[in-house]
């Protein structure tokens, strides 16, 4: 595969209506020549992620991606609380979509009024077991306090949605489903948790490193979008 192939996201593409690839791009990248095959191609849109700022896309960053990574092996078992759900429950589906607040599909223009019902499919998808493995939740007789989703692959675990309601923030709620995340990939046997957010979610990265995560990569997200008629 040469470095500037663009690969095609069929689910992307169907989801919001145009055309979509992706490249993970290299500092050896040539800029100019992939600006003209993707203006040359049939693609609407590309993510494109480097690992490096990259002025030349001419185009502003619209994210930058944080990687946090914790070995199990440190991780000391706990009783998980949180308990798995696979259903929605009252105001799960709201607070999945307000973890698109920092979201680059939220911030792009073009693809926020779509950024919602991506969100709510997450949810649903994850319930049944078809993107996210497990949903864990907190809650009373009345209220949603928090859930998380957690997936899979291979020997590591990945964090997918992770929320906290607003009533309940600062009461423990967060350490409470990281618990249970904790205890589920022991129960797996898995030797690594990941987990990305943006960098500009302040609260969320001081909460993982508190919780003796550390940043294994940083990723720069543009969206290259052809000027369509």
């Amino acid at each position: 595969m040469r470095n500037d192939d663009i690969r095609k996201l069929h689910w992307d593409s169907t989801f919001f209506e145009k055309e979509i690839g992706t490249i993970a791009t290299s500092d050896s990248l040539d800029t100019d020549t992939f600006l003209q095959r993707f203006h040359e191609s049939a693609f609407d849109l590309v993510y494109v992620f480097t690992d490096t700022e990259n002025q030349k896309l001419h185009t502003e960053c619209i994210d930058t991606k944080i990687t946090f990574t914790r070995h199990t092996s440190a991780i000391q078992t706990k009783a998980t609380i949180a308990k798995k759900i696979t259903k929605p429950v009252d105001g799960l589906i709201q607070l999945a979509t307000e973890c698109s607040r920092y979201s680059r599909f939220q911030k792009d223009e073009r693809t926020r009024p779509l950024c919602n019902r991506l969100y709510e499919l997450w949810i649903e998808n994850a319930l049944q077991g078809t993107y996210d493995d497990e949903v864990f939740a907190i809650q009373d007789s009345k209220n949603l306090h928090g859930f998380v989703t957690i997936k899979k692959r291979g020997e590591v675990a990945y964090i997918g949605l992770m929320a906290v309601h607003q009533d309940y923030q600062r009461q423990g709620i967060g350490k409470v489903l990281m618990e249970t995340v904790e205890h589920w990939c022991q129960e797996q046997s898995l030797t690594h948790l990941n987990v990305i957010t943006q960098a500009e979610n302040i609260q969320a990265c001081d909460f993982y490193k508190k919780c003796g995560f550390h940043i294994t990569k940083k990723e720069y997200v543009y969206h290259l979008w052809k000027q369509l008629p």
